[in-house]
């Protein structure tokens, strides 16, 4: 393995750590909106539920 082969490695994985830590903090700045979302979804679905039952 020579000296060009090492840094391509390097850059590659660095670049590749880069994408990974930033598709996660994406997605956890996005959590919070998609719990509030889920469980505005859960309360309609209990709610027709709830009209059906009656």
């Amino acid at each position: 393995m020579n000296w060009s082969t090492l840094t391509l490695f390097m850059l590659a994985g660095f670049g590749f750590l880069t994408l990974v830590i930033t598709q996660l903090r994406e997605f956890l700045a996005k959590l919070p909106e998609l719990i509030r979302m889920f469980r505005k979804v859960r309360r309609a679905i209990d709610e027709m539920r709830g009209e059906a039952g009656e």
